[in-house]
């Protein structure tokens, strides 16, 4: 009786211990659970490469053997079915890729994936389009930069808020300020007419530029106002100017004839005159902050045109006769004598338009540049190498290539030709 009761109670310790060898056995087979991982939005991309990152949330119990990203065209790639992938082995929380060799226009779906002992798991798709642009940056010498001109020998010259102009001959700037001729430094707005000669527009009158010498012209001279908000050169040899108290004037080489803007009566007004774009037949179209956009045809005025009856900034009549208009909510075009109205993306402030030899309309505002083409618009950011993401001014360049400045940087944007 004795022995048997060792003898079970050996029998039991001896199943206590296969049992808890058989537990401790299954504990270390059972599988772990999958990581969790998650794709960042892309950081940064040009015209055949973009940084994008991901990062480890959990490593599902077990250790992490492999991370990384897969991309391609089709949507949700995975290891077995990408167009590429990038992989790390190290261990590491965060994890960033620079892609390469992508294709300029083309739109990559990409996705994080983490592997431990279960499994592999992606992360969320995130979505990016490779830039269609090239964009180079040049540091100037100078900052607040609001106007752009190229003069015939296709020399840029930079009008400044205080600092003059500087012109870039070759690789060096070359500066003009009242102590050689210009009549007030703090530059608002520069033109270009038929004969090459440049002409500014300042806080204190105008200076034009032609064969090394400045020529200047204030009230004395017959300017209604001094403070220049906008020039605009004619095919008829007209310079139109934009000034204080919302007037327009009017120069022949010799006369200065005055026109007020505002409908109410008196020589002045609140407002100033922002835009004017003139046609050879003497139609004439005014951008105000007071009166909007008006129209001076046949000694007659219409103001209020289309409902804009404020912050009108830019006018552009295009190469197909279309007219566009600048305005601080959106763009409007008139065509065929239809209005129409785009606000492309979170942008705002339309404050330069200009076109390229392609026709294609480019537009300064805050948000970036805009970009309408072929009936289609886009929109250059920060994604696309453009740092700020505002911008009031913008010139095409004789070769086509499209210039902007902001702060000390001056962006000329043109568009990736593969060779």
């Amino acid at each position: 009786m004795h022995r048997g009761i060792i003898h079970t109670l050996k029998l039991g310790v001896f199943a206590g211990i296969l049992t808890c060898l058989v537990n401790a056995c299954e504990k270390e087979t059972t599988p772990t659970e999958l990581p969790q991982v998650i794709t960042h939005e892309v950081l940064r991309t040009d015209h055949n490469s973009a940084v994008v990152s991901g990062s480890i949330m959990a490593d599902g119990g077990s250790r992490i053997t492999a991370r990384g990203l897969v991309w391609d065209k089709k949507e949700m790639p995975t290891l077995a079915n990408c167009l590429d992938k990038s992989v790390l082995t190290r261990d590491s929380v965060n994890f960033r890729f620079h892609i390469r060799n992508l294709t300029p226009n083309q739109v990559y779906h990409v996705r994080a994936f983490a592997t431990n002992a279960a499994g592999t798991i992606y992360g969320n798709q995130v979505s990016f389009r490779i830039s269609p642009y090239l964009i180079t940056r040049d540091t100037l010498p100078f900052a607040g930069a609001n106007s752009i001109v190229f003069d015939p020998l296709n020399r840029i010259w930079i009008g400044t808020e205080g600092s003059g102009i500087y012109w870039r001959d070759g690789n060096r700037w070359r500066h003009f300020t009242t102590s050689v001729g210009l009549v007030n430094n703090h530059i608002t707005c520069m033109t270009k007419d038929r004969q090459g000669r440049v002409w500014v527009g300042t806080r204190e009158g105008i200076s034009m530029y032609s064969e090394a010498t400045w020529h200047n012209y204030t009230t004395e001279n017959g300017l209604f106002n001094q403070r220049i908000y906008s020039l605009f050169a004619c095919s008829n040899n007209y310079l139109w100017i934009g000034t204080n108290e919302n007037h327009l004037t009017r120069f022949d080489g010799q006369v200065f004839t005055h026109f007020r803007v505002s409908p109410e009566g008196g020589s002045s007004a609140p407002g100033h005159v922002h835009a004017i774009f003139a046609t050879p037949n003497q139609t004439v179209w005014v951008g105000s902050c007071y009166t909007g956009l008006s129209r001076y045809t046949q000694d007659q005025w219409t103001h209020n045109i289309n409902g804009l009856s404020d912050f009108v900034w830019a006018i552009l009549l295009s190469t197909e006769n279309h007219l566009w208009i600048g305005h601080q909510h959106a763009i409007y075009r008139l065509a065929n004598n239809t209005w129409q109205s785009f606000s492309p993306g979170a942008m705002s402030g339309f404050y330069s338009i200009a076109e390229d030899p392609q026709n294609r309309i480019w537009i300064a505002c805050n948000g970036g540049i805009a970009l309408y083409s072929s009936g289609t618009w886009d929109k250059i950011t920060p994604l696309d190498g453009l740092l700020p993401d505002s911008f009031s001014t913008l010139h095409v360049a004789p070769d086509g290539r499209v210039l902007t400045v902001s702060g000390n940087i001056l962006y000329t944007i043109s568009f990736f030709e593969p060779k």
